[in-house]
């Protein structure tokens, strides 16, 4: 979304890791006083650890928020052929 490049289940996928973290942690994983800076921390950067955040997050759960939160550049659409609608991230 913040591409402006069309949605698909990558983005929906994404915004489930999104969820899962601020669930598990308490907290956003990405915050900004602007969008702006919020964008740049989705495009740019990874979030605290959420072990870290809350160290009764097992090792299986982090490893599932942190797939699912990886950039959707992981899955871009130049790999299409390798990677298309079956992206797992």
């Amino acid at each position: 979304q913040v591409r402006a490049q069309p949605l698909d289940a990558r983005t929906d996928l994404f915004s489930f890791g999104a969820v899962l973290y601020e669930m598990v942690t308490g907290v956003l994983p990405f915050r900004g006083d602007t969008s702006g800076i919020i964008f740049d921390g989705v495009l740019n950067r990874a979030p605290a650890s959420a072990a870290r955040l809350n160290p009764d997050v097992s090792p299986e759960l982090e490893r599932i928020i942190n797939r699912r939160s990886r950039k959707i550049a992981i899955c871009d659409t130049s790999m299409l052929p390798r990677c298309g609608r079956n992206c797992s991230g």
